[in-house]
């Protein structure tokens, strides 16, 4: 369905090829990377292309699921981490969807678009097969919920960052820039769904994010591509959103979000909420959210040359205790990595094992500007996100109290759901005993 934008695109440069990942799922063919091949360091004119225009990221290989009925917002309230029950009108949120040992399974991005009576999830691209399941095997007969899992290449997904990425975006929309959602909400313009948002908007800023359906593709990127002269948005792929979300702590599927790791580690303290009811993996982040400190922290690293993902890192000192382990790493030395608390934080140095040559890379921890570390961080009415200028949190607005309100009243309709369930699974139970006992001619 997207075999005209891939040929577009092909033209401009990118390298189109299926996008494979660790767990060793290959996608449908994918904008790979706009940046020649023996580029071996993309990130100086991204950080460019940011500050003085704009950057439009393909990630049209992302699944797209969409949970349909009257119960949607409820359900998934109750499968993620965020709080959706009471939640703005159109608005954009992250939340996380965790195993039963709370590690995170996958980061996604969700939209509620009203005028369809449709949530709709960005989920990664090896992640979206996987949460679909998941959700649809929690889908009770009770619930007045679907959930879909849109085939690959149905719709198109571009994201624009930058400086100039709202102008972009209004231009190729053929709208004003005052049109455009406000950060965290969305807008329907004719076919496409518009999100105020993007994947790294804590830090770049207003962004936009464009779902359009396949027969649009085309056409919406030659828009927001323009000419291709010195004065067009730069363009990027699979390759270029990676190098930005290393850049700025952005976790991801396989690399930072796997079974060792939960999403406080993570630093994804914004996507929880931790005054909603219960869902998969609560009492795990409850636990480690009680502790005086997480385990070990998500941060970056800059080291004086790559290092493979999973290699050990030990303090740079006379002690050299072991300090973490490498997830994420650019070929310029820039990556993600996992340190232990015990050992230290932001401003640690490190060594790195030697690798299969000898060789040793040194250098330093870093904070990350995409990571959340504390309950002030965490998700809730938006008025309350944050710590105010001179200490404390907010003062709750009405608005805070509709939504507490809204939450209370979704947490007692959610007792009513879970004792129905109780009650027809118990009756289930009994006629499978009945039906087990009359089968083998003994008493019910």
């Amino acid at each position: 369905p997207l075999q005209l934008l891939r040929q577009l695109q092909a033209a401009h440069g990118a390298q189109i090829a299926p996008a494979s990942y660790a767990d060793g799922l290959d996608t449908a063919p994918a904008a790979l990377r706009f940046a020649p091949a023996d580029t071996a360091d993309m990130l100086p004119q991204l950080e460019r292309a940011l500050g003085s225009g704009a950057v439009i990221l393909d990630r049209s290989h992302w699944r797209v699921i969409r949970l349909s009925g009257v119960d949607r917002l409820r359900f998934l309230h109750s499968q993620t981490t965020n709080s959706f029950v009471g939640a703005p009108a159109g608005a954009v949120l992250d939340a996380c969807v965790l195993d039963s040992q709370g590690r995170t399974v996958d980061l996604l991005t969700a939209v509620d678009v009203q005028s369809v009576d449709e949530l709709v999830l960005l989920a990664s691209p090896n992640r979206g097969k996987r949460v679909a399941a998941a959700l649809e095997k929690v889908i009770f007969p009770l619930d007045k919920v679907r959930c879909a899992l849109e085939p690959e290449g149905a719709s198109a997904v571009f994201e624009l960052l930058g400086a100039r990425a709202a102008e972009a975006t209004a231009a190729a929309l053929g709208l004003s820039v005052d049109a455009l959602p406000a950060t965290d909400r969305c807008v329907v313009v004719g076919e496409i769904l518009v999100l105020g948002s993007t994947s790294l908007s804590r830090v770049h800023g207003r962004g936009c994010i464009l779902l359009a359906p396949a027969a649009r593709a085309a056409d919406l990127w030659t828009s927001l591509a323009g000419t291709g002269g010195v004065n067009s948005p730069m363009l990027g792929g699979e390759a270029e959103w990676q190098a930005l979300r290393v850049a700025c702590g952005r976790p991801f599927p396989d690399a930072e979000l796997t079974r060792e790791i939960n999403p406080l580690e993570a630093g994804l303290y914004h996507t929880i909420s931790f005054s909603k009811g219960c869902y998969l993996g609560q009492e795990t982040v409850a636990k480690v959210n009680g502790a005086p400190a997480p385990k070990q922290r998500l941060l970056g690293v800059r080291l004086d040359g790559p290092a493979l993902p999973g290699t050990a890192l030990f303090a740079d000192d006379d002690g050299g205790a072991r300090a973490g382990v490498v997830t994420s790493m650019l070929s310029c030395g820039t990556g993600l990595v996992m340190i232990r608390s015990a050992v230290g934080t932001a401003g640690l140095r490190v060594r790195s094992a030697p690798d299969e040559l000898g060789v040793v890379r040194r250098g330093t921890a870093l904070e990350v500007p995409f990571a959340s570390r504390s309950e002030a961080q965490s998700a809730g009415p938006r008025e309350q996100v944050g710590v105010v200028a001179g200490g404390g949190t907010p003062a709750p607005s009405a608005v805070d109290a509709k939504a507490l309100a809204a939450a209370a009243d979704a947490a007692a309709a959610e007792g009513v759901r879970k004792a129905a369930k109780l009650v027809e699974m118990q009756a289930r139970f009994e006629a499978f005993k009945a039906k087990t006992a009359k089968a083998g001619g003994g008493p019910p």
